[in-house]
């Protein structure tokens, strides 16, 4: 799988770039692995790569389908505080994490 694909680009040493990164972020995703596509977000960090708005959207889908709202709502606060430009998109999947999680107020907030 991708998870697995990833542990062998960097055994392989390979530079990762943003795209592969963002595509291990939606394959986890969809497989509800939040945890990994935490891991992966953390490695883009470690090898000096910017996340853009498709990361975070990535990221906080996978996130809002988790049931994670406080670390969807902590993530799109980081992303705002670094001046990035998010859409609509970005904010829904916060908004809707924060509505499944019962947090009408912190979700008004995103508005």
């Amino acid at each position: 799988d991708l998870v697995d694909l990833l542990d062998v680009i960097h055994s392989s040493r390979a530079v990762l770039d943003i795209v592969i990164h963002t595509g291990v972020i939606g394959a986890c995703s969809k497989r509800s692995v939040w945890k990994q596509v935490l891991v992966s977000f953390a490695e883009m960090s470690s090898c000096c790569l910017q996340a853009d708005a498709i990361t975070y959207t990535a990221v906080t889908s996978a996130l809002e389908k988790s049931n994670q709202w406080e670390l969807a709502a902590v993530l799109l606060q980081a992303a705002q505080s670094s001046g990035l430009s998010l859409d609509t998109t970005n904010c829904n999947g916060v908004i809707s994490a924060c509505e499944k999680g019962e947090q009408w107020q912190l979700s008004i907030s995103f508005l």
